[in-house]
């Protein structure tokens, strides 16, 4: 299996969590469950299903399918806590199907951006209710209680 995962580098609060295992992990128990959410490409009519499945390792209904453009979708929310600014903005793009793959722009590279309002920045998470996974195993081996 392959995966990428980008930290969010204007959380400070929450460098201590940047473990590729931990969330490689995660993902996979997702991936096995089927998904966290729901998969929609652009309306509920168009749902998706997540499954484990090797890249290229059979024949895809829409392989052949040269180019399939989607129109105009949602691509993701620009969050204060991820752009650095007070902010809260929807991104929109119309993503590409070619060969059977989606093409989906990196948040980065959308153009239309629409402001929605400026939103207080939370701050960070509360470091009280948080435990590191790498304590946590530390006491299970040696059978402690804090």
């Amino acid at each position: 299996m392959r995966c990428h995962i980008e930290w969010n580098l204007q959380r400070e609060d929450l460098a201590a969590d940047r473990n590729m295992k931990k969330h490689t992990a995660i993902f996979k128990r997702a991936l096995k469950a089927g998904g966290r959410r729901d998969l929609f490409l652009g309306t509920r009519e168009c749902q998706g299903y997540v499954k484990p499945q090797a890249f290229g390792s059979g024949d895809g209904y829409y392989d052949n399918v040269t180019s399939q453009y989607f129109g105009l979708m949602f691509h993701g929310y620009n969050y204060p806590s991820d752009t650095g600014n007070s902010m809260l903005s929807v991104r929109m793009d119309a993503p590409i199907m070619k060969n059977g793959v989606v093409h989906f722009k990196r948040p980065e590279e959308c153009k239309i951006v629409q402001p929605i309002r400026k939103i207080k920045d939370v701050g960070g998470h509360n470091q009280k209710l948080f435990e590191s996974v790498d304590d946590l195993y530390q006491q299970m081996i040696r059978g402690d209680d804090k």
